[in-house]
């Protein structure tokens, strides 16, 4: 077990020119802070990313020359992670957890299947109120396929919506400037085509007004019971395989109603539940969901975000491992994946998300015994 010689934490940049923490530890395992423009109100707060440093810096002599445990202190991570700022105590357990990664041989490694977002808007920027339009390349037998799916789906969106083209969001999603269900349509056929299920991230917080309790959208507001069958209309429609955050973050008896209705598709939470274990357990009392996204960033530690992966498995409910919005070169969600087996990764598709998958890809060529996961 390696002993931790030198710590550091400076800003680097994101794809949004926002700055990030980074730690760096022996000068060469790396961690940064992620972070979401559409946010749900439970998560972990961020610092000033400087005020975050100069506190990482006041606590690092204490762990010069500890043994890189990672299990052991990212516990003692998430005591600090208040005081160091959710930027500060992520930053931290990414580079301890990249410090202790390791491949194992003769292990067989199962790989998650790419959940990429080709069409975007919302708090990402675009025309749609929708955030992600989605596609999920389930009959692909390998990673390297499920990523040639994806990038086919792209480029054939990128013609059929040639002339409404207006360019890419933060996530390298492209803008399109068509309404919901044209996008819808071509979106399906395209994935039909190719093999793929599609999804929507609804991030309906994005556009929910809790005076009038209604929902922004189509230029108009439509009240939430409307709102709501119109969700499940888009779901049965579109075969959706896939939906996150169709309700506003307090609808968890919304949800529940959602779930019941569309058997077939991951009715998912991430503002809803922000990776917390306590909002979990009130998601499954409710029967809210069949999937929840699992941000590390939003509860502060791998640790904490690991509680709560286990506890969805337990109620049978799908962990998707996720990047945010604003992300750098960072691929520690990757190594996250094999690691500790999640069967699907959200981790974008082109521009400033090539790092993640490209690192996946590296390593089903670098990995001797590997499989696709089973969902």
């Amino acid at each position: 077990m390696e002993t931790i010689k030198d710590l550091n934490a400076y800003i680097v940049y994101n794809n949004r020119l926002e700055q990030m923490v980074e730690v760096e530890i022996n000068k060469k395992y790396r961690g940064t802070s992620p972070s979401g423009a559409s946010k749900g109100s439970s998560e972990i707060k961020y610092l000033k990313a400087t005020t975050s440093i100069k506190r990482l810096k006041e606590i690092f002599p204490k762990y010069i020359g500890e043994k890189i445990d990672f299990e052991k202190l990212d516990r003692e991570i998430k005591l600090l992670k208040t005081r160091l700022g959710g930027n500060g105590s992520i930053a931290f357990s990414f580079a301890l957890f990249n410090a202790s990664f390791k491949l194992e041989e003769n292990k067989i490694y199962y790989f998650p299947y790419p959940l990429g977002n080709v069409i975007g808007g919302g708090a990402h920027h675009g025309f749609a109120s929708f955030q992600e339009f989605l596609v999920l390349p389930l009959k692909a037998k390998t990673f390297p396929k499920a990523m040639e799916t994806m990038v086919a789906i792209y480029k054939d969106l990128m013609e059929e919506f040639y002339n409404k083209f207006c360019g890419f969001n933060d996530e390298g999603a492209m803008i399109i400037k068509e309404k919901e269900e044209n996008i819808l349509d071509k979106l399906e056929k395209v994935a039909l085509m190719h093999g793929a299920k599609i999804g929507i991230d609804f991030a309906s917080n994005s556009y929910y007004d809790k005076k009038s309790n209604s929902y922004k959208i189509k230029g108009k507001k439509i009240k939430a019971e409307e709102y709501k069958q119109y969700v499940i209309d888009l779901i049965k429609s579109y075969h959706l395989i896939y939906a996150e955050d169709p309700l506003h973050e307090k609808d968890f008896e919304g949800f529940a109603e959602i779930t019941k209705k569309a058997k077939k598709t991951y009715i998912t939470g991430d503002d809803l539940t922000t990776t917390n274990p306590e909002l979990l357990k009130k998601a499954i009392k409710h029967k809210s969901i069949t999937g929840i996204i699992i941000k590390p960033n939003q509860i502060g530690t791998i640790t904490e975000a690991l509680e709560t992966k286990k506890i969805a498995e337990k109620h049978k409910i799908l962990p998707v491992l996720s990047h945010r919005s604003g992300e750098a070169d960072d691929y520690t969600i990757s190594h996250l994946a094999l690691a500790y087996n999640f069967k699907v990764i959200k981790a974008g598709i082109a521009q400033s998300r090539i790092p993640k998958l490209n690192e996946l890809m590296r390593l089903w060529n670098t990995i001797e015994k590997k499989k696709m996961s089973k969902i």
